[in-house]
């Protein structure tokens, strides 16, 4: 069945039965700019609704999409809550606040559709499934498992069979004007070149290979195959993510379709809150570890290019993208359908990153109450070298984090805080350690076309991005959603108890290498006077 948004927030939520757009929210079709048109009216069909990209797209159309008649999300039951009591915890995010106080009403317009992407035809119903077939005109794919280790035979389930479920189910629907299917900008790395362009390739795999290894192999033998499996594939997401765009490719002739490639997402920049997230991921793990102190080295090289994309910039790209490629079919226009999302056009390095990041730290004292040490970290990109200070740094201090934190009475957090930080911070070698360079003339030619009412109201344009202020948001927005920290402009007493302990620790450390490099040079020269003499003995005898 397709559901109307539930309790407990009744009197915003429920439209009684009713059907269509209430009329305090009915736009004025003089003010609404041409996306916000082509939109009005529109039946939107969004998966991953739950997810981190997700919850900003969902956030992002009904705020600034008045004229949009409905919003079906497909959700799943999940840890014994079941879809609706899901999507109204969703909408308690802080994420939705602006939203909820502008439009009291505006939530009538969701409808939950119950489902499962790792269920064979998404496990809807064949109502529900009648009903979208009927009422839907865009599609936005968006669920996807974005985790790098995920088994393959999941990986394979999730971001490549349930895209070719809803792509046939697509097919069906009479009143479709688009479809666009959220990929990454890496899904090409294992082609061996650091060039991306907005093109389609042919996948490292076709679907009946995978399959024929997941019907004939149980799930350890899968495990123990996947890295020949996956090759020059970095990880699992990588792989299914290629075939998925490879599926697509054969189907463009049947569908008003498009890939939409963001690169590393994180953070929202300005819209709705500055540097909101509810995960910790890729890199937003990375910059987590290091603000805490519960990481100090990270394998890359410096000076390259660290592709980061806000994730409020992506949900504006994913509202705009169904706008153009409709109207270019209108048209008759002939367009590769593949957008990059990337900031090579702004770009910044990872050691620029880290200066950002130590800047907040130490000159805007930006810290959390949850930090185990002083802030401080290094690079190094040789592998050897990195798993040796890894070792020194990380594994050698674990032991004594662990007893303080039994000390304190406090739950045992650090060993599974650190061995996930390590574990993602090893993943994500493959996207650091090479400088990437990604075309996005696609995305950059949809800007062009977008008016200047568009383009304020849905801003993807990556240019006026300023990293330190965004890193500053970001930082203060994950010590909020994600630590549930209090955000603080200086140092506290155990902060500043840490860095004095740990620059103190640096001077003993230091001192103790210098004597110890002494005592090994008097050593070695008293051992080279004893053996001179001698030496000389036995040669002139």
């Amino acid at each position: 069945m397709v559901f109307a948004f539930p309790e407990p927030i009744e009197l915003i939520c429920s439209n009684n039965g009713e059907e269509g757009v209430s009329p305090d929210l009915a736009p004025d079709s003089h003010q609404v700019s041409e996306i916000q048109r082509f939109y009005e009216g529109a039946n939107v069909f969004i998966t991953g609704a739950t997810g981190f990209i997700g919850m900003v797209l969902v956030e992002k159309l009904l705020r600034s999409c008045p004229g949009i008649e409905q919003l079906f999300l497909l959700v799943r039951c999940r840890k014994g809550k079941s879809a609706e009591e899901r999507i109204n915890e969703m909408f308690r995010n802080p994420l939705f606040s602006r939203l909820l106080e502008g439009q009291s009403n505006v939530l009538k317009k969701v409808r939950i559709i119950r489902g499962d992407v790792e269920q064979p035809n998404l496990g809807i119903s064949s109502s529900d499934t009648d009903t979208l077939k009927k009422y839907v005109n865009v599609i936005i794919h968006v669920a996807a498992t974005v985790r790098f280790d995920e088994h393959l035979r999941r990986a394979y389930t999730i971001n490549v069979a349930s895209l070719r479920d809803i792509l046939d189910m697509a097919e069906a629907m009479k009143n479709l004007k688009a479809f666009v299917h959220v990929s990454t900008a890496f899904s090409q790395v294992h082609r061996g070149t650091e060039c991306v362009t907005e093109n389609f390739y042919p996948g490292p795999y076709t679907e009946a290979e995978i399959e024929a290894l997941l019907q004939s192999a149980d799930d350890y033998t899968i495990a123990c195959l996947t890295s020949q499996v996956l090759n020059k594939s970095p990880n699992t997401y990588v792989l299914t993510k290629a075939m998925a765009e490879d599926m697509i490719r054969k189907r463009l002739d049947s569908l008003p379709i498009a890939v939409y490639r963001p690169s590393i997402v994180m953070n929202t920049n300005v819209e709705p809150v500055h540097g909101w997230t509810c995960t910790l991921q890729s890199a937003g793990a990375v910059m987590a570890g290091l603000g805490l102190g519960v990481l100090r080295i990270v394998r890359q090289i410096p000076h390259k290019r660290a592709d980061i994309i806000p994730v409020d910039k992506c949900a504006a790209a994913l509202v705009a993208l169904p706008w153009y490629i409709h109207t270019a079919r209108l048209k008759k226009e002939a367009i590769t359908p593949i957008f990059n999302h990337v900031t090579d056009r702004n770009p910044q390095t990872w050691d620029a990153l880290m200066d950002i990041g130590l800047h907040l730290h130490y000159n805007d004292q930006v810290s959390s109450s949850k930090q185990v040490w002083a802030v401080t970290f290094s690079t190094e990109p040789h592998e050897f070298l990195y798993n040796v200070k890894f070792f020194l740094y990380h594994v050698l201090p674990l032991p004594l984090f662990v007893l303080a934190e039994k000390l304190n009475g406090g739950p045992p957090r650090i060993w599974r805080v650190y061995t996930k930080i390590a574990s993602i911070t090893s993943l994500a070698n493959a996207f650091a350690m090479r400088n990437w360079r990604f075309f996005d003339d696609n995305t950059l030619r949809m800007w062009s076309s977008m008016s200047e009412k568009d383009r304020l109201e849905f801003p993807l344009d990556v240019s006026d991005i300023d990293w330190k202020k965004y890193f500053l948001w970001g930082a203060k927005g994950t010590l909020t959603y994600i630590l549930g920290d209090k955000i603080r402009s200086y140092h506290s007493l155990r902060v500043r108890a840490m860095i004095v302990i740990h620059r103190t620790l640096q001077m003993l450390m230091k001192a103790l290498y210098m004597f110890l490099l002494f005592k090994t040079v008097i050593v070695g020269c008293n051992l080279l006077k004893s053996m001179v003499p001698s030496e000389i003995y036995r040669l002139n005898n």
